[in-house]
């Protein structure tokens, strides 16, 4: 699969996030990975490599848009790692079909890490697109 946008920002494509079995979420990486790279160069000197040693840096994001699917049966969750839509506590937001939301910060800061959030869903092959935008 083809990877559009860059990791780094502006704009990252997450893809369709299908939920396979209802009330088993499912991360935002399923189609992209959302690591950015970033993490120690081999050399020990920020920045003066590309290659990285260690486990990239989780994604964080200034924006995260998503939209169910039009074809979707009932609800779609957006939760909290950990989480599901069982446990009220842990849901961010649920969108009916068709419906949008775009979850931002009004600051040029990237408070949302994606390696935190789940999708969830009321009926099995619900699925909504998502993507990210990082300042």
């Amino acid at each position: 699969m083809a990877v559009f946008g860059n990791p780094t920002g502006p704009i990252y494509c997450l893809g369709t996030i299908v939920v396979a079995v209802a009330g088993t979420p499912v991360p935002l990486n399923q189609n992209v990975s959302t690591n950015t790279g970033f993490g120690i160069s081999a050399s020990g000197i920020p920045g003066s490599q590309f290659v990285t040693k260690g486990t990239p840096s989780p994604m964080v994001a200034q924006q995260l848009i998503f939209r169910a699917l039009t074809t979707n049966v009932n609800k779609i969750y957006l939760c909290f790692a950990g989480g599901n839509k069982a446990t009220p506590n842990s849901i961010i937001l649920d969108l009916d079909p068709g419906q949008f939301f775009n979850l931002a910060s009004g600051l040029l800061t990237n408070p949302f890490m994606l390696s935190l959030l789940v999708i969830d869903a009321d009926t099995a092959a619900n699925a909504v697109r998502a993507t990210a935008i990082i300042m």
